[in-house]
C-alpha cells in the first residue's frame, strides 16, 4: 500500500457524483488500476437544432448540475444575420438542461431577444461581419463592473511569426457603445483604443494583456453602467476579453 499526499478537507455536495478520474479525493490505494473504458456511442444526436434560432451548432461542453442534472452549453450560428450578400453572421450560446445526459429540454430563458421575442434558450449573442479587410464583434449590452479591460488575442498576421513587439502586422480597435448601438464620442472615433501584441504565446501567463486609452483615460470610470462593447479585427484574432477591477478585485471573463 502506498500513501500519497495529506487528505485535504473536501465538502461532498448533495446528489453530485464524485468521479474517480484521477486522485483528487483519494488519500490512498493498494493493488489497483484505473482503468479507462471504451465509451458507446448513442445512436442518435442528444441535441438536433430543431428551434428557428438555431442553424448550425457544435462547440459544446457539458457539465453536472446539482440542480438540474446535467447543463449544455453549446455554440450555434445563423450565416443568415446579415443577408445572403453580406459576409458575416451571428453566433450564440444556448443552454439545454438534462435529467439523464439521454432527454434534454431547452429552457426558455428570457435573456437574449431574437426576432422580437425573448423566449427563448439564448444565453449570450455576439454578431460580426467582415468587409474582405476587418472583422467586426460588437457584443450584446454588459453591465460594466469597474476596472479595465484586458484582451487575450494575437495580432500577428500568422501564428508563426515571432512574437516581438516589432513584428506585429494587425491590429484590434476597441470602441465603447451605448446600449442602442451608437458609439459613445469619449471613447470612439479617433478616441478609441488601438491594440498590438500577442497573449497566445509562452511568455504570457496573464489572462490578458491591458486595454489603454487616448489621454490616459479609464474604462473604470463607466463602472455599473450598461455599454457594448466593438472590437475591430485587423489581421488579429481575439480569443477572450475581461474586464478586471482595480486593486485586486472582482474579474469577469467573457
Amino acid at each position: 500500500m502506498t500513501r500519497e499526499s495529506p487528505v485535504i478537507m473536501h465538502t461532498l455536495q448533495p446528489n453530485v457524483p464524485q468521479f474517480l478520474f484521477d486522485n483528487a479525493l483519494i488519500a490512498h490505494q493498494g493493488r489497483l488500476t484505473r482503468r479507462w473504458l471504451p465509451a458507446t456511442v448513442f445512436p442518435e444526436p442528444v441535441v438536433k437544432p430543431d428551434k428557428p434560432w438555431e442553424r448550425v451548432l457544435g462547440y459544446l461542453s457539458v457539465l453536472a448540475h446539482p440542480e438540474d442534472g446535467y447543463r449544455m452549453y453549446y455554440w450555434k450560428f445563423d450565416p443568415r444575420r446579415f443577408g445572403t450578400n453580406a459576409r458575416g453572421s451571428q453566433s450564440m450560446v444556448c443552454l439545454a438542461t438534462s435529467r439523464d445526459g439521454f432527454h434534454w429540454e431547452k429552457p426558455n430563458l428570457g435573456l437574449v431577444e431574437w426576432e422580437g421575442s425573448r423566449e427563448n434558450n439564448i444565453l449570450i449573442a455576439s454578431e460580426w461581419h467582415c468587409d474582405g479587410h476587418s472583422g467586426v464583434l460588437e457584443t450584446i449590452p454588459l453591465t460594466w463592473p469597474g476596472g479595465e479591460l484586458l484582451l487575450n488575442a494575437d495580432a500577428r498576421d500568422g501564428f508563426d511569426r515571432h512574437p516581438l513587439p516589432h513584428q506585429f502586422g494587425g491590429q484590434i480597435e476597441i470602441e465603447v457603445l451605448g446600449t442602442d448601438g451608437q458609439p459613445l464620442p469619449d471613447w470612439s472615433g479617433d478616441n478609441r483604443s488601438i491594440w498590438r501584441g500577442n497573449t497566445h504565446c509562452r511568455m504570457h501567463k496573464d489572462i490578458g494583456a491591458l486595454v489603454t486609452w487616448p489621454r490616459d483615460r479609464k474604462l473604470d470610470t463607466l463602472r455599473g453602467q450598461a455599454i457594448r462593447l466593438r472590437f475591430c479585427l485587423k489581421h488579429a484574432r481575439l480569443f477572450t476579453f475581461a474586464a478586471q477591477a482595480s486593486m485586486g478585485g472582482v474579474r469577469a471573463e467573457v
